[in-house]
């Protein structure tokens, strides 16, 4: 029984390839994140979203990137006014 139950852990199917591959992806997004490099880490969340569209992390992480390109956006607009003001 034992051994039977070891063999079917390590027959993997195609989703369980799929959700190993999406998430060394977000490993990969989740990375760029933090370097900042916001639209790279979009394309990949599009390729993961390929993958697995209903993955809960991926979205997640979507989210979180349109969050900050729209933070990064508002500051730099702040920045941009504050400039004109000195003017």
């Amino acid at each position: 029984m034992i051994s039977q139950n070891m063999q079917s852990m390590h027959e993997l199917t195609p989703r369980d390839d799929n959700k190993k591959i999406v998430s060394e992806v977000l490993k990969h997004v989740d990375q760029l994140i933090r370097k900042g490099e916001l639209d790279c880490a979009q394309r990949e969340i599009i390729k993961a979203k390929e993958l697995d569209p209903r993955n809960v992390y991926a979205l997640a992480l979507e989210e979180r990137i349109s969050t900050l390109k729209t933070e990064f956006e508002c500051a730099k607009i702040e920045i941009e006014c504050s400039e004109d003001i000195r003017r």
